[in-house]
């Protein structure tokens, strides 16, 4: 029973979405809804099956989210406070376009590279000497990438409930609520949301299959820096996260977010194929040697004693 319940989670889950979105009386929400369901319920399940096949508790995954978050907690600031005034004293952004728009996504990339790749290694390094094994990593990898999931999928949600909120309001209406100064702003934010297709709404889980694919190869190539004792394992995952940062940055602008998620998603194929090309066979099993075969029995029978008159007479009691 217990191998059916990620399913009926997921069927439960679907369930609540239906009938909330028809209770609301918009039943527009049922896709964002169900993206955003997705987009948690992807890296869950995936460390439920990693979790069951290698027989590991959900530790590592804790982990693995814990050095996600943690990272942030560096990240953030250094990006707040050194890096922005940087980029804007350089004049880029996300209004720039071609070099310029690439060094903007290429500084942005490397600051999350150097950032989450080094809490990834210090992790394995330091705390979970335990995990340096193939599978263990991927474990670590799927918490790194799924707590990141999680929080954007709750994210999602908390913007769905606000958009239900303002749905079929006039200007004045979401004035009220939002601040006579900002009505017309969010009024038109809140159309544009309405107003988007149905398939929109997926392409942010279809990116986060991507973010969590790459999650999974970067913490196996952090992984091969311990174990191969090379830290240029290390630099190569700092690499590989700036090339899908600023292929995603600069994508989402001079592409078009079709042409990006596919870009990112050949990334994820790339990710998938890193992980294999570097997997390692189950660890080998000792074998018991048979048991050698047992000698035979002496033998029963004594050789004969010839018999004589004197062995005769020795043989007598008195």
């Amino acid at each position: 029973m217990k191998h059916f319940r990620p399913i009926l989670f997921t069927i439960l889950a679907l369930a609540a979405i239906y009938f909330t979105a028809i209770i609301s009386g918009v039943p527009e929400a049922f896709f964002p809804a169900l993206s955003s369901l997705l987009i948690i319920l992807l890296p869950l399940l995936l460390g439920a099956w990693f979790t069951r096949h290698f027989k590991i508790g959900w530790g590592l995954f804790g982990a693995g989210a814990l050095t996600f978050i943690l990272s942030q907690v560096l990240h953030i600031p250094f990006n707040s406070y050194l890096l922005n005034p940087l980029i804007e004293k350089l004049g880029l952004g996300a209004g720039s376009t071609g070099t310029r728009l690439l060094a903007f996504g290429i500084l942005l990339g490397l600051s999350a590279g150097v950032f989450e790749e080094t809490a990834r290694y210090i992790t394995l390094r330091f705390w979970r000497k335990d995990a340096r094994t193939w599978g263990k990593s991927l474990i670590l990898g799927a918490g790194h990438g799924g707590i990141e999931a999680i929080l954007l999928g709750l994210y999602a949600f908390y913007i769905l409930i606000q958009m239900v909120m303002m749905f079929g309001l006039d200007v004045d209406a979401v004035g009220s609520i939002a601040g006579a100064d900002r009505g017309a702003e969010i009024f038109n934010y809140v159309a544009y949301y309405w107003g988007t297709s149905w398939y929109d709404f997926f392409w942010g889980a279809l990116e986060r299959f991507s973010a969590v694919s790459f999650h999974l190869s970067a913490s196996v190539l952090v992984y091969q820096s311990l174990k191969r004792n090379n830290l240029l394992w290390l630099f190569l995952a700092i690499l590989w996260h700036t090339l899908l940062d600023a292929l995603a940055v600069y994508g989402s602008v001079a592409w078009g977010i079709p042409i990006t998620e596919g870009a990112l998603l050949i990334i994820a194929l790339l990710s998938i194929g890193i992980i294999f090309l570097l997997r390692e066979p189950p660890p080998a099993v000792e074998e018991i040697p048979e048991a050698l075969p047992s000698p035979p029995p002496p033998d029963s029978q004594l050789p004969p004693i010839p018999i004589s008159s004197e062995t005769l007479d020795d043989s007598r009691y008195d």
